[in-house]
């Protein structure tokens, strides 16, 4: 892959991580209602800013270019759990930025860093 488009959809990424890492610290992330917000309430605000805390470190490793397969790893992890918990318990339209992040990750992951990758993505 292109390395100029690998820095562009790195940067995207982990600003976007970061963008959204923060808003759980400072309550800009949307209010949940219905099976999601009971499930909130009941795992309490400092489960939201501990995901928060991952997003914003692991996005700022891709800003900087630090421990890029790590920060993947993680962030891919992250997303897919937030895509499949939008899918199950939200509106499938509020999990549109998890969705955009984990395809990003993983279109890095086997193609930007797949050399990084190579022995955990054969079959």
């Amino acid at each position: 892959m292109n390395s100029k488009l690998t820095l562009v959809l790195r940067i995207l990424l982990g600003a976007f991580m970061v963008f959204a890492g923060s808003g759980k610290f400072t309550g800009a992330a949307p209010e949940m209602t219905g099976e999601m917000g009971e499930l909130m309430n009941t795992l309490g605000s400092q489960f939201l800013m501990i995901i928060g805390g991952f997003e914003v470190v692991f996005g700022l490793l891709l800003v900087i270019g630090k421990w890029i397969p790590v920060a993947l790893t993680f962030i891919s992890a992250i997303m897919l759990n937030a895509v499949i918990f939008h899918f199950l318990k939200d509106d499938v339209a509020n999990s549109i930025g998890a969705v955009v992040a984990l395809i990003l990750a993983l279109i890095l992951i086997f193609l930007g860093y797949n050399d990084r990758f190579k022995e955990y993505l054969r079959f």
